[in-house]
């Protein structure tokens, strides 16, 4: 629909009319430029381009490359993956972690999806990089009313018309320096904080340390307090500021908070993996001091499964969940970089004639309420469920996992049962 968007040069042009930050030229020099082609003269140097920030970005990028890359060989051989991050491989003839794998229709799905996700952030990698000196566009320019299908407007003016007003309207909403630009972000925060809150509840489900199971809802909380700042207190030309704490926070909930997990299940985790190999040694095959998993403490290393398992995609719920958040954090990602280098392109060029830019229409305040509402909620959902779960389930010393639910039932939602005396007082 980008071809649309310019008016015929009799016509007056409308309220909606595209708004540039690049020097303006002919309508056909800005039907042929594109952001293939490179700038002839004066190329930017990184630092020019995208200042000390861009090294951040560029580090962001790379990791998400990198962890990317990583969940797809996670999710395709888990027992090996978690073989060779905790050093198990030799144990139990590889069967230490009695992994089950997942369904192959879903393992492939999931594998070209992220696939593709790696494929953009080497995307924002190339821009930032061999491609840093092409024309980015912030809005898309089409082609002028003349360059448009003579048929086709003279057989259908009104599709014209009609796919014009929505072409310009989708910019005006989407565009940078759209009218609507301020809904738009809301209405994206808004869709993020929903995903991110169904993800709250299945780490609540899988019964997850409760320092993870906070920290997770107080970045969420946080989220939903920025959004609402920028909407109670706007100021001149937040967008710039909204994109980069918006782009922070998606970063944290699909790249950082998964590294945090895997940490968090590699440290906690313990096995002396020395005495574990003596044994292969000494023992003759089928002794029951040759099985490594009996060595080690069950409490752990049953939570180190279910964080193992809280990063693969084993439903149809996780992988839509996974994909949603990281096309987010891509889609943001890929936009700050964008704007970074317009925003620097345009403080070093002087005499470019740039359009005056008009006033962006507010979002009403009693939306920022509801993000306000909407962060002491998940607050007070999470506490009250961890609260009421340990309350039900201090009665049974032998449940090392149990569920997070606040459903009022006085039952122990129980995950796992370990009994067992590893020190008995007594042989008798």
């Amino acid at each position: 629909m980008a071809m649309f968007l310019q008016k015929q040069k009799t016509q007056p042009q409308s309220t909606g009319t595209i708004i540039r930050i690049l020097p303006q030229h002919s309508s056909r020099r800005q039907h042929l430029a594109g952001p293939s082609d490179a700038i002839a003269t004066n190329p930017d140097s990184f630092l020019e381009a995208y200042g000390p920030i861009g090294i951040l970005l560029f580090i962001a990028a790379g990791v998400s490359v990198c962890w990317t890359v990583w969940l797809i060989v996670l999710n395709v051989r888990p027992k090996e993956t978690a073989n060779y991050l905790m050093d198990t491989a030799d144990f139990d003839d590889g069967h230490f972690w009695l992994i089950i794998d997942p369904e192959l229709d879903i393992t492939m799905l999931n594998a070209v999806t992220l696939g593709a996700l790696a494929a953009s952030y080497v995307n924002v990698l190339l821009k930032m990089t061999v491609l840093r000196n092409s024309n980015f566009r912030i809005v898309p320019a089409g082609p002028s009313w003349e360059e448009m299908s003579p048929s086709l407007i003279a057989r259908a003016p009104w599709l014209c018309q009609f796919l014009h007003q929505a072409a310009t309207f989708w910019i005006e909403l989407t565009g940078y320096y759209g009218h609507y630009r301020k809904f738009w972000n809301m209405l994206f925060k808004a869709g993020d904080i929903i995903v991110e809150a169904v993800q709250l509840h299945h780490l609540l489900e899988a019964g997850l340390s409760t320092t993870l199971a906070y920290g997770y809802t107080a970045l969420i909380a946080s989220s939903c307090l920025s959004q609402a700042y920028f909407i109670l207190f706007p100021v001149a030309h937040t967008a710039f500021s909204e994109v980069l704490v918006d782009t922070v926070f998606d970063m944290f909930f699909a790249v950082v908070c998964p590294i945090i997990l895997v940490l968090h299940s590699y440290t906690t985790f313990d096995l002396d993996r020395a005495l574990a190999r003596l044994y292969l040694k000494v023992y003759f095959p089928g002794s029951f001091q040759r099985q490594a998993r009996m060595q080690s403490d069950p409490v752990v290393t049953t939570l180190f499964r279910f964080a193992f398992d809280s990063l693969r995609t084993l439903t149809w719920s996780d992988l839509v969940i996974r994909v949603t958040m990281n096309i987010s954090f891509s889609y943001r990602l890929t936009r700050l970089v964008e704007v970074i280098h317009q925003r620097r392109k345009r403080l070093r060029t002087s005499s470019a004639k740039l359009a005056k830019l008009r006033t962006q229409r507010r979002v009403p305040c009693w939306v920022g309420a509801l993000f306000v509402a909407a962060s002491v909620f998940v607050l007070v959902y999470t506490n009250k469920c961890i609260s009421e779960s340990q309350k039900a389930c201090e009665l049974y010393p032998q449940c090392v996992a149990f569920a997070y639910r606040w459903d009022r039932q006085d039952v122990c939602p129980c995950l796992a049962l370990v009994d067992v005396d590893r020190a008995p007082k007594t042989y008798g």
